[in-house]
């Protein structure tokens, strides 16, 4: 079952991509809560781990495979171990990167910790495969790594990561209640509302020696980076090493923050005195901080109100994907976010919607295959989808003939001003993905009277050059 995605707008420039951003349903392959997806990287292994919130990770044989199948045995049950009330549960999982000749994996979940009076604790723990059967995992082999203490049962991050430098990555969110009502995020005493960084070939870990804090008595050895609210998937790109994440917000502003592959660490991603690139909290930042922005974000105008990163596309099945960070919105996921490092420091970013047919709603994570290839599923309904496409790329000369809309918020008549030859067929998009056919009027303009009030794209063509411009409905 395949579903079409078109392109609606982009950010920061003219149009790139035509043709389609296809994602396919991977026919009856249905999960119970699945929250994390990845693979060991070896070659030649075709296995997906998913993870489910209730606490057991299940193996997909070959997701290529035109009869998929799931193993009935999962390879680890930690589900009397771990507390899945809210946002708990089992959350992360990665593989050693040297897991064919150690066994070692590691996962991310949250329990009734005795430690904590029996609140909710973060436990970052490794595990051996069985020696005999690769496909099943020693359940008495845990060694814990590090726990954590959360005041709340929301804002746990959950995902876990090895970078290219072989160590593990460990985003923590803040430690939940709403607006980092604990005050964890700036406070380099707690490793809550961080990035943590740690070397995992020594037991049960140690520091890596240049880790940015290390001699620094006021931060915590571990931080790697700080000013994260929930970071919601992270991912490394397999090829440059490059650290992606998406840190949801909290009611106004979605965010995705970016690393390069030779950062020294100790960078400050806002929260909670920033929301993204707005300000926060005034009383505990009243004169701002130097923080890193994100490269992308949106608002929650339109319904999409909470991230789920995703991927860097290093697949060979569409070459027209390589070097796209791959991301959607868990609440409303008819949209694909789709963003490249043009430059260093610049990027562009690409929004694809649904207009047609069914699809997938609540996409809780996005995995990468060993091959490379991206699929995710449904929290819901547990479904699994590969992510491919069939577009290509166009090359568009600019700069167009300069052009205004008139006036932008606009209530009936909507005036496109420019010297340029303009085709009179245009169209009208919605936010949600409807398309509207309109036509010009003699003096440039388009009665738009008809629309219900929100936020549209105009696209048209000056001089034989497609673009397309944002406007508001009043």
């Amino acid at each position: 079952m395949k579903y079409i995605l078109s392109l609606i707008f982009s950010f920061l420039y003219f149009f790139t991509y035509s043709q389609e951003l296809v994602i396919e349903q991977i026919p009856g392959v249905f999960f119970n809560s699945p929250v994390d997806m990845t693979s060991t990287y070896m070659d030649g292994d075709a296995r997906i781990f998913v993870t489910q919130k209730s606490g057991l990770i299940r193996i997909l044989e070959d997701p290529e495979d035109l009869s998929p199948n799931i193993l009935e045995d999962p390879f680890l049950d930690l589900s009397s171990v771990v507390d899945d009330g809210f946002e708990g549960g089992l959350l992360g999982l990665a593989f050693h990167p040297d897991y064919e000749n150690n066994g070692y994996f590691y996962v991310n979940y949250t329990f009734q910790d005795p430690d904590n009076g029996g609140q909710f604790s973060t436990r970052i723990s490794r595990f051996s495969v069985d020696e005999s059967n690769p496909n099943l995992a020693n359940s008495e082999s845990e060694l814990e790594v590090i726990t954590i203490s959360q005041p709340r049962k929301n804002h746990n991050g959950g995902d876990i990561a090895f970078g290219l430098d072989g160590y593990l990555y460990i985003p923590l969110g803040d430690g939940g209640g709403s607006g980092d009502q604990f005050k964890t995020a700036q406070n380099r005493q707690s490793l809550l509302g961080k990035v943590l960084r740690i070397d995992i070939n020594t037991e049960p870990y140690s520091i890596p020696p240049d880790n940015p804090f290390v001699s620094d008595d006021e931060t915590l050895d571990e931080i790697w980076t700080i000013g994260w609210r929930n970071p919601w998937k992270v991912a490394f790109d397999r090829e440059t090493g490059d650290f992606w994440a998406a840190d949801v917000g909290q009611n106004a502003l979605e965010e995705v923050d970016f690393e390069p592959a030779n950062s020294t660490g100790g960078l400050n991603y806002g929260w909670n005195c920033f929301e993204a690139s707005e300000e926060f909290d005034d009383e505990l930042c009243p004169d701002g901080i130097s923080h890193t922005m994100p490269i992308f974000e949106y608002d929650h105008s339109q319904g999409w109100k909470s991230i789920t990163g995703g991927h860097v596309y290093r697949g060979s099945n569409f070459p027209d994907l390589q070097g796209h960070y791959i991301f959607t919105d868990y609440e409303d996921s008819r949209v694909f976010w789709l963003t490249e490092q043009i430059a260093e420091g610049e990027f562009e970013t690409v929004m694809f919607s649904f207009t047609e047919g069914n699809f997938p709603l609540n996409i809780a994570t996005f995995g990468e295959a060993s091959n490379g290839e991206l699929y995710f599923t449904t929290l819901i309904t547990g479904q699994l989808w590969k992510v491919g496409t069939n577009y290509v790329t166009n090359t568009i000369e600019s700069p167009v003939s300069s052009f205004t809309l008139f006036p932008n918020p606009v209530h009936s008549l909507l005036e496109i001003r420019t010297e340029g030859n303009l085709e009179n067929e245009v169209s009208i998009y919605s936010n949600a993905g409807q398309k509207f056919d309109v036509s010009i009027q003699g003096n440039k303009s388009i009665d738009v009277s008809s629309l219900n009030p929100g936020i549209y794209i105009l696209h048209f063509t000056i001089d034989g050059k497609q673009v397309q411009e944002k406007f508001v409905k009043n």
